[in-house]
């Protein structure tokens, strides 16, 4: 059978083309007197607890007490509203083989500064997850549990979990 002929589209056949809108620049929030003005539909929320791990990071050190890398623990601070020391909160630590009770207070370990606590784990360096959490005089949590790994290594083996407040509270 031979081949049929089909007309090609001509330059003035089909649909004419259209401009398309272009995009425009909307201005950013500028900063004001008082600070950086919020972005649109931008809530401030107070936290549940009332304190929060320092700059939403665990830390980690080398042990300085004297026992080197024979020793593993979870150590910080915990400040106040002011950027001070809150002296007499306790610290729980939970997880596999932890030693002592798992239960510190603020203030007791100098080493760390003056609201310094610290938890021994272990008189090895592993790598294993446990669960932080800062509480009141009568045992009722100020901070959300934290889950924080320790490390196997000797150069880092005192994980730093720092606490600081973020909004008043009753102890």
């Amino acid at each position: 059978m031979p081949p049929t002929w089909t007309p090609s589209p001509s330059a003035t056949s089909g649909p004419t083309p259209t401009r398309q809108a272009t995009a425009t620049r909307t201005p950013l929030p500028q900063a004001t007197a008082t600070g950086i003005t919020p972005l649109p539909g931008a809530t401030n929320t107070v936290a549940i607890f009332p304190f929060t791990l320092q700059n939403e990071a665990v830390t980690y050190a080398r042990n300085e007490n004297g026992e080197g890398c024979a020793w593993l623990s979870i150590a910080g601070q915990v400040f106040d509203l002011n950027g001070g020391p809150v002296i007499g909160l306790a610290v729980m630590v939970t997880g596999e083989g932890v030693a002592e009770g798992g239960l510190a207070f603020s203030g007791e370990a100098p080493l760390f500064g003056p609201s310094g606590y610290e938890v021994f784990l272990n008189t090895t360096p592993v790598e294993q997850e446990y669960v932080v959490q800062l509480l009141n005089t009568t045992g009722m949590p100020l901070s959300e549990p934290i889950v924080v790994r320790t490390l196997s290594s000797c150069d880092r083996n005192v994980a730093i979990v720092n606490f600081v407040q973020n909004h008043e509270f009753s102890r």
